[in-house]
């Protein structure tokens, strides 16, 4: 339901499988995390979930550079990767929710497990990213193929946008806005960063916009 939750949730050893949170809208339902520099969700794995209508944020910035949203995979013994999940009207934020500082990253794919952790086919439909230091996405690993964005923005950012170190990606009608002015220059950033390719793969942007 709509409100505001302080709450810190971790799905460790293996993280979910068709796991589903629905709130009442991005600008209704507020999930803060309960601790500095603690992601107010992370997982350990994620396979066939949903997400929708929930913003995700930091309680207070803090130090140190975790996202506010960490879905990383899990290697090793009942490992499991990140693929094909949804996230629907949802936003994310690397800014502190009491003190107001932007953060290093709002939200981070397969930021330990990398290669290993997969990281493919995952949909984001009209999703907002917002002020980061670093970048308000960050996806890594050459496995991480076929990640869709569908509209949505991103905004407030002092360096990137959108951050895909390898892989693969599709966006769509998206808009950007650093808000920075020339420092996004002087930080050697970009609204959409991409390094190396994934494993036969393609990358496009399609009819997006920049305000940067």
């Amino acid at each position: 339901g709509p409100g505001q939750y302080d709450l810190n949730i971790n799905l460790p050893n293996g993280g979910a499988q068709g796991f589903g949170m629905v709130g009442a809208g991005r600008n209704r339902t507020f999930l803060i995390s309960g601790a500095p520099n603690t992601p107010v969700f992370a997982c350990q794995g994620l396979w066939y979930s949903t997400f929708e209508g929930l913003s995700f944020s930091h309680r207070e910035r803090g130090a140190g550079t975790m996202p506010a949203v960490d879905i990383d995979g899990k290697t090793g013994d009942n490992a499991r990767g990140v693929q094909g999940n949804t996230w629907t009207d949802c936003a994310f934020s690397a800014r502190g929710w009491y003190d107001g500082l932007r953060g290093h990253t709002a939200f981070w794919m397969c930021r330990v497990a990398g290669n290993a952790g997969q990281g493919s086919e995952n949909c984001f439909f009209n999703c907002h990213f917002n002020a980061a230091t670093f970048a308000c996405c960050q996806i890594t690993g050459y496995n991480a193929l076929n990640n869709q964005f569908f509209g949505g923005n991103v905004q407030d950012y002092t360096k990137h946008g959108l951050y895909f170190q390898a892989g693969s990606f599709h966006v769509y009608n998206m808009g950007f806005q650093s808000t920075a002015g020339i420092a996004q220059i002087d930080n050697d950033g970009y609204d959409i960063w991409a390094n190396g390719g994934g494993v036969g793969d393609a990358s496009s942007i399609f009819g997006c916009r920049t305000e940067s």
